[in-house]
């Protein structure tokens, strides 16, 4: 299915900057077919949906490289307080009471974030996050290109931001692997080949040399 967007403004955001004015734009699947003249592309893709976009800018989407979608609660709070920022959910040095997200509210959380980043025209979004495999369909199906980077740290008893001993624990270390290769089974690649699965190293200081460099 095409779909045709005309008497628009384009900014392809290639290397010599060009921009398009008054101009239409062919999307074929999920690929760019044409760029030119409205009355061309009108006149040469009849059967394509149109979409009237003027007054409006056609431009390449915007990537979020770092989010916890499932923190969109913690929005516009945390810029007020004083370092480490930390949101409220799991403890460690938060100064607000501590919200327990149960799974529905959880997946709520993240959907609202990724509408958000949609509307706001970002279409690359980085999730960095345990359990991506909990709420990864949903995330799937909203359209956004995904990288999903599933956490693995092997500092115990302690969180990120808190002072003391380096107690290491290898098994947390394995425990995060294993949910990583099982997360990449079973998306990466998926959603047309939108989705990307990696791996994040949770906080330089949750995590020991041998973690980072695994």
């Amino acid at each position: 299915m095409q779909t045709l967007i005309h008497n628009t403004t384009i900014v392809t955001a290639d290397d010599a900057g060009t921009v398009y004015q008054d101009a239409a734009i062919v999307i074929d699947g999920t690929q760019i077919a044409a760029i030119g003249a409205s009355d061309e592309l009108l006149a040469q893709h009849p059967e394509a949906e149109r979409v009237d976009g003027r007054n409006k800018t056609v431009m390449p989407g915007f990537a979020n490289t770092h989010t916890h979608l499932s923190m969109t609660l913690a929005r516009g709070i945390y810029e007020d307080l004083s370092p480490p920022h930390h949101p409220p959910f799991e403890g460690g040095l938060a100064p607000l009471p501590l919200p327990v997200l149960i799974e529905g509210e959880h997946l709520v959380m993240c959907l609202l974030g990724a509408v958000e980043a949609i509307r706001s025209g970002t279409t690359l979004l980085l999730e960095d996050a345990v359990g991506i495999h909990r709420y990864a369909a949903d995330l799937v199906a909203s359209g956004l290109r995904l990288q999903l980077c599933e956490r693995a740290w092997d500092r115990a008893q302690a969180g990120i931001g808190q002072p003391g001993p380096f107690e290491l624990e290898p098994r947390l270390a394995q425990q995060g692997l294993e949910r990583i290769e099982a997360l990449h089974s079973q998306w990466h690649g998926q959603g047309q080949d939108r989705i990307r699965v990696g791996l994040a190293a949770w906080a330089p200081d949750m995590c020991s040399p041998w973690c980072r460099d695994t």
